[in-house]
């Protein structure tokens, strides 16, 4: 296990929202090791979008970096200038600024990064400037922007950099690693995982805003954003209209697109050691998401969650999610999709959810995090034999 170094984190996603494999393995180094969490930076154009979250993401900057967990610091960037994902010169300047900005919290917190870790290309500029550091790449899934746009031209060249500069390249993709992996040693599969309690779980009730909820309940936990597919869900919903469908996450999509019908039940983002009791309630956990560029790399962190919970799970024909086998169903079409919801719930026995908690077991964040940590030590033992001698590292 990595244990006695001092990590810098880079996350393209900010701490509290939908708490994936960023947090997560944010969390479980730091259990060992000193880790600055340090978020991407917000422009002021994002106050036309989330005034609220931009002026929040604001005051946590003027703070400066806070412990928010036992050898866990989060730090966000400074504000940043509009355009950044799409126009080369912007990216360039406010990485300079992240860059900047993250030396400064390095120093604050008298902490000289031994390992980068950067999950967003967009923090290139510390894969080329990485110094004594050992790099990681976290490739997590492509972006899927248009071919040949500015935003496609922008991210596989910040992405490209990324790959230039990094000692090691993660990735929970079969097909990214199939792509681009299998030929370089730097590169490893290691697919999401589950949080799991550490003991048997003591019955509770369940939260108020889901006990009067009719069942049976087909729940999707997440982010409602562009990879959903909201004229699929409004398709189930009026199809079964004696079914609650039940969403719980962040929005990032217009609010006005979510299906309103009396069955369906928008219950906003919930805390993560919330979850399970939610979870507890669902009768089958679905993966309503668009197929398309977008999402043919995406490994839903969800599918992990739904299987611990023991839940029959259905999904889009997600190319990452053939692996799994009889423990999801995929779909190709809306029908096929309701009626493998029923033949599921049909079929649904206490011993039929055994081998999908079963499956989760062994694939826990503990697990995957202690594999993280085996393939570095191995890379950082490499590292020191080949007598590298770097005079500069990413807080110098």
């Amino acid at each position: 296990m990595l244990e006695d170094t001092d990590i810098l984190f880079l996350s393209g996603i900010r701490w509290e929202f939908s708490f994936q494999r960023h947090q997560q393995i944010a969390t479980l180094l730091a259990r060992r090791n000193r880790v600055l969490f340090f978020e991407i930076g917000l422009s002021p154009a994002n106050l036309i979008k989330e005034p609220a979250v931009t002026l929040r993401h604001w005051k946590r900057w003027l703070r400066g970096p806070e412990e928010i967990h036992p050898r866990l610091f989060r730090c966000t960037a400074p504000p940043v200038f509009p355009l950044n994902r799409s126009v080369i010169a912007v990216n360039r300047i406010n990485q300079e600024i992240t860059f900047r900005a993250a030396r400064r919290a390095g120093k604050k917190l008298g902490m000289t990064p031994d390992l980068v870790w950067i999950s967003d290309p967009y923090f290139s500029r510390f894969a080329l400037r990485r110094g004594r550091a050992l790099t990681v790449f976290d490739w997590i899934h492509d972006e899927g922007e248009i071919e040949g746009s500015r935003l496609d031209r922008v991210y596989r060249r910040l992405r490209g950099e990324c790959l230039k500069g990094a000692d090691l390249v993660f990735t929970p993709s079969r097909m990214i690693y199939d792509r681009q992996g299998q030929n370089d040693p730097r590169f490893h599969l290691v697919p999401h995982g589950v949080n799991l309690p550490p003991g048997p779980v003591p019955a509770s009730p369940p939260p108020e805003d889901i006990s009067s909820i009719p069942s049976p309940i087909i729940g999707f936990i997440g982010t409602i954003g562009p990879a959903v597919d909201l004229e699929l869900l409004d398709f189930l919903a009026r199809s079964k209209p004696d079914w609650s469908w039940v969403l719980i996450g962040e929005t990032r999509t217009d609010p006005g697109k979510i299906p309103t019908r009396p069955n369906v039940y928008f219950l906003g983002p919930k805390k993560p050691e919330e979850l399970s009791r939610y979870l507890s309630r669902f009768s089958a956990g679905i993966i309503p998401y668009r197929v398309n560029s977008l999402t043919e790399t995406v490994h839903p962190v969800k599918t992990y969650q739904y299987l611990a919970a023991g839940l029959p799970v259905v999904s889009s024909r997600l190319p990452e999610l053939a692996g799994l086998g009889d423990l999801v169903r995929r779909e190709d079409d809306p029908a096929g999709f309701l009626r493998a919801l029923e033949e599921i719930l049909a079929a649904d026995r206490e011993e039929a959810r055994q081998p999908r908690r079963d499956f989760a077991r062994g694939n826990s964040w503990e697990k995957r995090v202690e594999e993280i940590g085996k393939i570095i030590a191995v890379a950082r033992a490499a590292q020191s034999a080949s007598g590298e001698n770097v005079t500069r590292s990413v807080t110098s």
